[in-house]
C-alpha cells in the first residue's frame, strides 16, 4: 500500500539546542519551534501489505507504564519517609 507523507522541510533548532549548528528536517511546521520553514515536500513511502503497528504501540506503551509505575513508588517511597520522619519528631 503507498502512503504520502505530507510534511516540510525546515531549518534551524530547537531553543536548547544552543551548542548545536542550525540543520535541516522534515516535521510539520511549528513558528513556535525556532525553525525557519524552507518548502513544502511530500513523499509516497510503501508500506507493506502485512505490517500491523499494534505490537510495537503495544510495547512503547508497557514501556511508558512501567516508567509511570516506577515514578510512582519513589514517590511513594518518598511520602512514607516524610511521614516516618515527622513520626519520630513525636516520639
Amino acid at each position: 500500500m503507498k502512503v504520502e507523507i505530507k510534511g516540510f522541510i525546515l531549518f534551524g533548532r530547537h531553543e536548547w539546542e544552543c551548542c548545536t549548528p542550525p540543520y535541516y528536517k522534515f516535521y510539520n511546521y511549528d513558528e513556535t519551534e525556532g525553525f525557519v520553514k524552507v518548502q513544502e515536500h511530500s513523499f509516497e513511502v510503501e508500506v507493506p501489505a502485512h505490517f500491523d503497528p499494534r505490537p510495537q504501540m503495544v510495547e512503547k506503551l508497557e514501556k511508558e507504564k512501567k516508567k509511570i509505575e516506577a515514578e510512582f513508588q519513589a514517590r511513594v517511597t518518598h511520602i512514607n519517609a516524610q511521614i516516618q520522619s515527622l513520626l519520630a519528631i513525636e516520639a
